[in-house]
């Protein structure tokens, strides 16, 4: 296991491993177990029932144009998708150039599921996915939108914490 603090590195004896772990599990709630004894394991989940139609929810979110103005941010579809656009291989980037991150569409059920996952940038995260799902709710529709990604302690805490707010955020401009 290598510990980053202070963007120094050391690599603890056995013994410490094992502390180290229950000290960050301790930190934060959100470390669920390090995936590949790098980097502890974070997951996001959203859960927000909105008065749009499910349609309308879908439609926007698959869309990469549309899903860039609900989230304020630049996103530009930069490879087609197989059979739609924005469909399974689809790939978005999300941000301006060099800092931004593309996403790819790895599973689409239509009026139902997102799948996606991070193939380009985002360092030092790894092993990025997300999956949105959509349902009839009354009148409206709920979403959940559920991330898994492995990154650093502390850092992975403070990009958990953004991320949750501003796609939050972004979700709720469908209102």
């Amino acid at each position: 296991m290598v510990v980053t603090i202070n963007h120094h590195c050391f690599m603890p004896d056995q013994s410490e491993q094992s502390h180290y772990k229950q000290e960050v599990l301790l930190y934060s709630s959100r470390i669920i177990q390090p995936q590949d004894n790098h980097m502890p394991h974070y997951q996001i989940r959203i859960d927000e029932t909105l008065p749009v139609a499910v349609a309308q929810a879908f439609a926007t979110a698959a869309d990469h144009q549309a899903l860039g103005r609900l989230l304020a941010a630049p996103v530009k579809r930069i490879v087609d998708g197989q059979g739609d656009v924005n469909g399974v291989g689809s790939v978005r980037q999300i941000g301006p150039g060099l800092i931004g991150i593309q996403e790819t569409v790895t599973a689409i059920d239509p009026g139902k599921s997102i799948h996606y996952r991070i193939t380009k940038g985002g360092f030092p995260m790894t092993n990025h996915q997300g999956v949105m799902r959509f349902e009839s709710a009354g009148t409206g529709c709920r979403v959940q939108w559920d991330i898994d990604f492995d990154m650093p302690p502390l850092l992975g805490d403070v990009v958990s914490a953004t991320l949750k707010r501003v796609l939050t955020q972004g979700l709720r401009r469908l209102r």
